[in-house]
């Protein structure tokens, strides 16, 4: 596979990605699950270990919207550990499962993450209100 078509492969997946957190966010989680299909198809011919860690950050926001809140941390172990979005909303899982010391241990850990960087920014002061709220 050449670097030309893995390029246009990333810039595809990421499309779809923002595509189904979009529909995620307008409350259609049936069309965010075809975008996070989409997703899996676009990266399968890629070599890279990583190809599917952005799928499952979205499966993994897809299942904590529809409740299902074991399935998201399953999905969020699979995604970039360093992601701090996907970090974010394993510990909201986990708080909603009421696994009061694996969320408070992640929002202890965001809430002393000082990066400047828009996924941070967008959860910011939730991840300080939670880390205090958790302890």
């Amino acid at each position: 596979m050449g670097n030309e078509d893995a390029f246009t492969r990333f810039l595809d997946n990421n499309l779809a990605y923002l595509e189904g957190l979009r529909a995620l966010k307008m409350g259609d989680s049936t069309k965010a699950k075809s975008y996070a299909k989409k997703m899996w198809d676009i990266m399968e011919p890629m070599k890279d270990a990583a190809k599917h860690e952005q799928y499952h950050l979205l499966v993994g926001l897809i299942a904590a919207e529809d409740e299902d809140y074991k399935a998201a941390v399953e999905s969020f172990e699979r995604s970039d550990h360093t992601d701090i979005y996907a970090k974010y909303h394993k510990a909201l899982a986990y708080h909603k499962m009421q696994d009061s010391e694996k969320a408070s241990k992640l929002f202890m850990e965001l809430k002393d993450f000082n990066f400047n960087q828009v996924d941070y920014a967008l959860i910011r002061a939730d991840t300080i209100a939670m880390a205090n709220k958790v302890q």
